[in-house]
């Protein structure tokens, strides 16, 4: 089988396979194959009818992504290609649906006269989580298949639902039983000669209350901080399949291609690829393997040691889970059999007595000489964390992975402690573990192709968003955080309240501002982090937030942080006596106090996100800058539409930010040293490469006169 689209007959059927490897998508060579084919059907006198089927495991996954921002788009188009050339055919046109059928790929298979499933086959039109609707027919067809109130829901959620959920409509001609394909041959020979041929262009929406439906649609839209960009204009879009199928269709396609070129769907599509991009890993000897995991242990029964296991147990890997005693451990089962029972109601009691019986508990040493992969999720405290990676590298088998879940401490003297550092690495869960979709791999200076290779596997059984992280203060996530909070602080000193910055991020797109977040998990944390690292010689950016905590001001926990945390109430409240500090510590800095606006506020707090992300790429402690971007969208509650920081420099344009960067470090002094542009923001303002860029950068290969530039 060669080409993107190859013809065959079978009998009198003329079968189009789809073969654009690995999940044939729409890309323009395989829309022109296909064209090509169809035409060839349509003039075989010896085909009365055709078969469209994939090959691989899908039918169809859809656009090629890359295409939206190049001339991909161009003739022949979806719309040509699936709207006008099939649905003109005078034989019939079955589509032969495995796998999933996704976004235009639904949309071909919509437009052809029949669909013939396989019952698992995820159907859906998830245009609308990056940023955009259907453009090649889907908003108008699709009601016409399964009525209004359905498509809105499939269109607006995004979702995928099996075919055998559609069995019986406009949507599912029928599900196939056997073999797909000679089904499929079957079927075509029986509706040869059926005419007029079925187009679902020709079919009416019905609804009783159809505009009562569309209005409810839009306020609950309007009213949703988290509703996808581009929903309104889906809705009117799907408002049209009331009326004349080519009105509608010239509304869709008029407005899918503005939809698409806004900066909200650039940054999602992004987003995609991006999360995509880092699960390659560069670097790695060609032979390097993932070794198989069947059993895990966790050592450390806490909230992050069994929220880890319970991220094992849903993945079906069996995980033991021990601690350092009796007591500890009991604490571990009552909160995995509370989870347990909790998931009870949302997945069944079979289901749920399935995912308890995963877990096991015990004091003993056999599971450490049985796991294949072991992850210690211990206070952080290196002498502790130490000592159990090196029982960990003596007892574990020899293939066996070594993990830590140590987010501040030198990850490359814990490893080079163990007599097995190639085995060692890091796995920084957030938490909770069990819900927080980000897991950074931290690559030791020691650690072995295997091990990465085996990390990397093993966070995508977990269902995790995976990004390779080299060794430093903090990671990816954290060292960035802390310039992030550290700016947040200043502002708060120079005259803004804790609430008007939060409001300001927030308003932006946030999902939650820094000084409520810090509230949420304890002032206390990153003070102790601060304390370990003043003990090492680093310089201290956070005077007020230490001043805070040593009121003992530690957040929810304490009942007062940056906010009041009264007991019952719905929010937190500005809290009088943390104004009264900080005008307190501002007087004794000298520093007059300001006001400061909403603007500057959140271009400030981007652009130390933006510089402290410049100097980790510039550093190689991220592999690209789109990482960087993952680990925030996926991690930090920045907002996916936004793209993430290293994606917003490039929107505000690397010369700019370069000169906003040298206008905050000389209009202030004493943050001279923080402002000073990460050298890589030069040499890439310089050069004209993209900061986002997904390929890795390789600094040293550029010409050292870009840096004085």
């Amino acid at each position: 089988m060669t080409g993107p689209v190859s013809y065959a007959r079978r009998g009198e059927v003329a079968v189009l396979t789809l073969n654009l490897p690995p999940v044939n998508v729409l890309a323009m060579p395989l829309r022109i194959a296909l064209s090509a084919c169809l035409e060839q059907a349509s003039r075989d006198p010896a085909a009365r009818a055709v078969v469209l089927i994939g090959a691989g495991k899908v039918f169809c996954a859809g656009a090629e992504l890359a295409d939206f921002d190049t001339d991909g788009l161009d003739e022949p188009s979806l719309h040509a290609t699936i709207s006008e050339q099939i649905e003109s055919m005078d034989k019939p046109v079955v589509a032969a649906v495995h796998g999933s059928a996704l976004g235009g790929g639904l949309e071909l298979a919509l437009s052809c006269h029949y669909r013939l499933c396989t019952p698992d086959a995820k159907l859906g039109l998830p245009e609308i989580t990056l940023g955009f609707f259907p453009g090649a027919g889907g908003t108008q067809k699709l009601p016409r298949a399964i009525g209004l109130e359905a498509a809105l829901d499939l269109i607006l959620s995004g979702r995928t639902v099996p075919a055998s959920a559609w069995a019986g409509t406009a949507l599912v001609s029928t599900l196939a039983e056997g073999d797909l394909l000679e089904c499929a041959v079957a079927f075509a020979l029986e509706h040869a000669e059926a005419r007029p041929l079925p187009r679902l262009r020709d079919r009416r929406v019905e609804h009783p209350s159809a505009q009562a439906l569309l209005q409810f649609a839009r306020r609950s839209a309007a009213a949703d901080r988290r509703a996808w960009p581009g929903t309104a204009l889906a809705i009117d879009a799907i408002e049209h399949s009331l009326a004349d199928f080519e009105a509608g269709m010239r509304f869709e396609i008029e407005h899918f291609r503005a939809q698409a070129a806004t900066e909200p769907a650039r940054a999602l599509r992004y987003g995609f690829l991006a999360r995509t991009h880092a699960r390659k890993l560069a670097g790695l000897a060609p032979d390097a393997a993932a070794r198989p995991i069947k059993r895990a242990l966790v050592i450390g029964a806490g909230l992050m040691g069994t929220g880890i296991a319970i991220c094992f147990a849903q993945a079906g890997i069996p995980v033991t889970l021990t601690d350092r005693d009796e007591a500890g451990l009991a604490r571990g089962r009552a909160t995995i059999d509370s989870y347990c029972s909790a998931q009870a109601r949302r997945i069944g009691e079979a289901e749920a007595m399935a995912l308890r019986e995963r877990f096991a508990f015990t004091l003993d040493e056999r599971p450490w000489r049985e796991a294949d992969v072991l992850v210690e999720a211990a206070f952080e405290d290196f002498d502790l964390k130490q000592a159990l990676l090196q029982r960990m590298a003596a007892l574990a088998h020899p293939a066996a992975l070594i993990a830590s879940n140590t987010s501040t401490l030198d990850l490359d003297a814990l490893a080079a402690g163990t007599t097995r550092p190639a085995d060692v690495v890091g796995l920084h869960f957030f938490s909770p573990a069990q819900a927080m979709p980000l897991l950074e791999v931290v690559r030791t200076a020691h650690t072995g192709d295997a091990a990465l290779a085996t990390a990397m596997a093993l966070a995508s059984r977990l269902r995790k968003t995976p990004v390779v992280a080299g060794v430093c203060d903090g990671f990816i996530g954290n060292r960035i955080l802390d310039a992030y909070i550290a700016q947040a602080c200043r502002l708060v000193e120079e005259g803004a309240w804790p609430e008007q910055v939060d409001a300001a991020l927030e308003a932006w797109g946030f999902a939650m501002g820094p000084f409520r977040m810090l509230d949420l998990v304890g002032n206390d944390v990153p003070w102790a982090a601060r304390r370990h690292r003043r003990a090492r010689g680093v310089a201290e950016r956070h005077g007020i937030a230490d001043a805070l905590c040593e009121q003992g001001w530690f957040g929810q926990k304490t009942g007062q942080g940056w906010y009041l945390h009264a007991e019952g109430a719905r929010r937190p409240q500005p809290a009088p006596q943390v104004h009264a500090l900080i005008e307190t510590f501002a007087a004794g800095r000298g520093i007059v106090r300001r006001s400061v606006a909403a603007q500057q506020i959140v271009q400030r707090c981007l652009l130390a996100l933006i510089n402290e992300g410049a100097r980790v790429l510039g550093e190689g402690i991220a592999q690209r800058g789109s990482d960087i971007d993952v680990v925030y969208v996926a991690g930090y509650g920045f907002p996916a539409a936004k793209g993430g920081p290293m994606f917003q420099a490039d929107e505000m344009g690397l010369v700019n930010v370069l000169r906003l960067l040298r206008d905050q470090a000389g209009g202030d002094a004493a943050q001279a040293g923080f402002w000073r542009p990460a050298p890589l923001i030069g040499i890439l303002a310089a050069s004209g490469r993209s900061l986002h860029d997904t390929q890795s950068l390789d600094t040293q290969a550029l010409d050292t006169q870009e840096m004085a530039a």
